[in-house]
Parts: structure tokens; C-alpha cells; sequence
């Protein structure tokens, strides 16, 4: 009896090594290995988004693993018991469906499959019944306070909101800024000098799916157009053969230095000097009356001015 164990198992050896030989001279799919034989990894992380006529669904993958599947299938039950499977790319993390209606319930679940059809498990079911979402909201605004984008809109009653954010170049993502819907008109955005930022806002009803209507208007924030106040309480003194100037710090972060101008008698202000820092020594051993104009300057246009007339000198 032993003999005969040992030497069947000797036959299945032989013939599994004769299959492993034949078979990929036959046309079979891709190399024969007992590996793809095994079903693969599950995709994991199904959700459900529901954005004006889309469903968008997005599940992950376990990473490494990519190359033992040849794409995904997603299974579609809809509330009358209608099952319809729909082939997905292996590339692909995201599906758009575009058929279905407002109201009516909806069953997903997707597998991985190999390159030989073997499937995985099904990823947990995710159900969805999509509500008519509101309109978008209207007059976006952008404001630069400090180093913060201050966004503010009109709200509506019963809407929530979420906000995206671009720049140039870029497409509006499906994460928005705020973790959770906004019940507010409002949010603050940190300021990145160097890109120009572009904002928008969708309405959602209060669902586990979002149920998000269309965008609002674009607000836009160009560092370069922004514009520093002018500078606060201008002081000055003057000394036989000097006037000292000093002011208050600009509050805006992003101001990159000041400008000083000076008028005598009826000329026009002339440029005398660029500091980084809230004062100016004007030298000069000149009895007259001065005037003088103080600005900030942004990252590339300067503000308004705050003049200081009528500053007399008297050399000895």
C-alpha cells in the first residue's frame, strides 16, 4: 500500500509538469503558473458620490498587486431586481454612472479579475438612492485678509456646502477643502503666494452620498493682484540735516517693502528710497517744506499712498 501512495503521487507530479509544458503552446492566455490559478485581491473602500447626473463610485486596490489582475467588474442591482454587470479597466479607481433616476435604489459591488476570469470576493455592497440635488450657490466672493482667502457666499436654506479649490493648470478634485459640509456661507482658505487659486462651491443635501449639485461661479485669487493697504500712522522729525520717517508695520504678511516719495516746492514726488523695514532717513541740509508719500508694496503692485505734508526743516 505504501508503494502504491509514493507512486501515484509520482503519476500526478508527472502529469502536472506534462499540463504546465502543453498548455502554453496551445494559445492559452499568458504564462501557466499555479499563482493564476489563485483569485486575486478583492478591491476594497467601494463608496458612492452622487455629483448632478453621475454616480461616481471609487474603491482602491491593494498596491503591488496590480499586475495580477486584468480589470475589475462592477454589479448593478436596480430596485426592480435588474442585475447588470459592467466591465471596468485594471487602470481604473473611478466609474461614472450615468443611468439611473432621482429617487430609485441602487446596489453596487465590484470584483478583480485575473487574466485567466478567475474573480475575487465581492467588495462590501454599497447602496445608494439619489436625491435631487439643490442649485448652486450664487455670488461666490474672495477676499485676501492677511494671509487668508476668506471665501463667502449666499446660503440656502436646508443646503449644505463644499468647497474646491484649483490652480491654474489644474482640475477641481472630488475632495473638497472643508472634512465636513459647511452650513455656513463662509470658509478660510490659507493664502500660497506664487499660484493663482481658482474656488468654487456645490450645494449638497445632507446624504451619505452628498448628493452635490452643480458648481457655482469661479472666484479667483491672483497673488499678484492683490493689493496692500496703505500705511497707518506716518510719523516724522526732523533734525538739522535730516527728516526720520517711521510708520506702523503693514499687518499683511505677503507686503514686500515700502516705497518712499518726496515734493518740493511744486515739483512732482520723486522716488528717494525702498525699505524693508517701517522707516526712512531723508538727508539734506536744505531749508524748505517737504512733502512726503509713503506706500507698501505687494508681491508685485504697490498700494496706496499716506502722505505727510508740510514737513520744515531748519539746517543751522
Amino acid at each position: 500500500m505504501r508503494q502504491s501512495a509514493i507512486g501515484t503521487g509520482r503519476v500526478r507530479a508527472i502529469v502536472l509538469l506534462a499540463l504546465m509544458l502543453l498548455l502554453p503552446a496551445c494559445g492559452k492566455k499568458g504564462a501557466l503558473t499555479l499563482r493564476s490559478y489563485e483569485s486575486p485581491p478583492s478591491p476594497a473602500d467601494l463608496s458612492a458620490m452622487h455629483r448632478e447626473g453621475d454616480i461616481m463610485l471609487s474603491w482602491s486596490f491593494p498596491k503591488g498587486k496590480e499586475e495580477s489582475i486584468a480589470g475589475f467588474r462592477l454589479s448593478k442591482t436596480t430596485a426592480a431586481g435588474i442585475v447588470r454587470i459592467i466591465p471596468i479597466s485594471a487602470a481604473d479607481r473611478i466609474f461614472a454612472d450615468t443611468d439611473f433616476r432621482v429617487g430609485e435604489r441602487l446596489d453596487y459591488a465590484l470584483i478583480s479579475v485575473n487574466a485567466r476570469g478567475i474573480s475575487g470576493a465581492h467588495s462590501p455592497a454599497v447602496s445608494v438612492v439619489p436625491l435631487q440635488p439643490p442649485p448652486p450657490p450664487e455670488r461666490l466672493t474672495a477676499v485676501v485678509q492677511g494671509n487668508a482667502v476668506i471665501l463667502f457666499w449666499e446660503v440656502r436654506t436646508g443646503s449644505r456646502y463644499n468647497v474646491y479649490k484649483r490652480y491654474d493648470k489644474d482640475g477641481y478634485g472630488m475632495t473638497p477643502l472643508n472634512p465636513e459640509p459647511l452650513k455656513e456661507g463662509g470658509l478660510s482658505d490659507p493664502l500660497v503666494l506664487g499660484k493663482t487659486a481658482h474656488y468654487t462651491v456645490r450645494g449638497l443635501a445632507g446624504t451619505a452620498i452628498r448628493d452635490e449639485g452643480p458648481p457655482s461661479v469661479e472666484a479667483t485669487v491672483n497673488p499678484e493682484e492683490i493689493i496692500p493697504q496703505p500705511p497707518k500712522n506716518v510719523r516724522w522729525y526732523a533734525e538739522p540735516d535730516r527728516v526720520v520717517l517711521s510708520w506702523d508695520e503693514s499687518p499683511e504678511p505677503w507686503v514686500t517693502g515700502y516705497r518712499v516719495y518726496r515734493r518740493m516746492d511744486t515739483q512732482a514726488f520723486v522716488l528717494i528710497g525702498e525699505t524693508q523695514i517701517p522707516t526712512c532717513v531723508d538727508r539734506g541740509r536744505v531749508s524748505s517744506v517737504r512733502d512726503y508719500r509713503v506706500t507698501a508694496v505687494g508681491p508685485a503692485k504697490e498700494g496706496p499712498a499716506t502722505d505727510v505734508r508740510g514737513v520744515e526743516l531748519h539746517p543751522d
